[in-house]
């Protein structure tokens, strides 16, 4: 009779975060929660680039700058939380990124033709709700 070999357990990516002692203080139980997070590279790295556009450059954290680059990042978020949305489901949809584009083509060339611009936002929003619709039924 042969015997079946257990799997071998999978190995976690992240050091385990240490199990706070009771008399340790809230500030060192943070510091502890932040350096043991696997995208502290990431947050390292972002922290480097602030510092350097701060000291390297001029007006990088002036008002209009910083309210800049808030409003270019929100659109790509929107467009990340209805991508997050597809893949809890269990799909991918790659689509996303080209049906914003086309959309927001098609809201700026009626803009530039002298169309109102609440004409002009319904109608790209309607070509991104259809592109939307026929790539649903086809996937």
């Amino acid at each position: 009779m042969t015997q079946v070999q257990e799997p071998p357990l999978l190995v976690e990516l992240a050091a385990p975060t240490p199990e706070p002692e009771g008399n340790e203080s809230l500030a060192r139980r943070v510091i502890n929660r932040v350096t043991y997070q696997r995208e502290i590279g990431v947050i390292t790295a972002l922290l480097a680039l602030c510092v350097y556009g701060v000291l390297g450059t001029d007006g990088f954290d002036s008002r209009d700058n910083l309210l800049n680059v808030g409003q270019q990042a929100s659109l790509i978020g929107i467009m990340a939380v209805g991508a997050t949305f597809v893949i809890i489901c269990g799909e991918i949809d790659l689509s996303v990124g080209s049906i914003y584009v086309l959309s927001s083509m098609a809201t700026g060339m009626l803009l530039q033709h002298g169309v109102n611009w609440v004409l002009a936002l319904l109608a790209g929003t309607l070509v991104g709700a259809l592109c939307g619709v026929v790539n649903g039924m086809v996937t």
